[in-house]
């Protein structure tokens, strides 16, 4: 939703820059909690565990730069950046909600 209304109002500057503002501070406010469980989680391994959500991150930022790049020079408009990233955001829930399901199952 966030995505969305960025890739809607985008173009004003007076919106544009504060919801940047918004938008980082919200990604940032979830990397110590997510952290913080990972590394509970990991039982004798929390160096290790740590290490991998921090190359998870920096692969995601990664990615999404080079998608960004390939629309970019493929002909699409700065406006479909937050398009492309709000369908990265619910591929990520949608792959979320199906490996709870098969943890609750099994």
């Amino acid at each position: 939703m966030a995505l969305g209304l960025l890739a809607l109002l985008g173009e004003y500057r007076w919106f544009t820059a504060p919801w940047m503002f918004v938008l980082g501070a919200a990604g940032f406010s979830i990397i110590p909690p997510l952290a913080a469980k990972l590394i509970s989680a990991a039982g004798a391994a929390p160096h290790l565990a740590a290490t991998v959500n921090i190359a998870g991150f920096q692969l995601a930022n990664a990615a999404g730069a080079w998608i960004g790049s390939v629309l970019l020079a493929r002909g699409a408009a700065l406006s479909a950046l937050p398009i492309a990233g709000a369908v990265l955001g619910l591929a990520a829930l949608i792959l979320l909600t199906v490996s709870a399901r098969r943890r609750s199952d099994g």
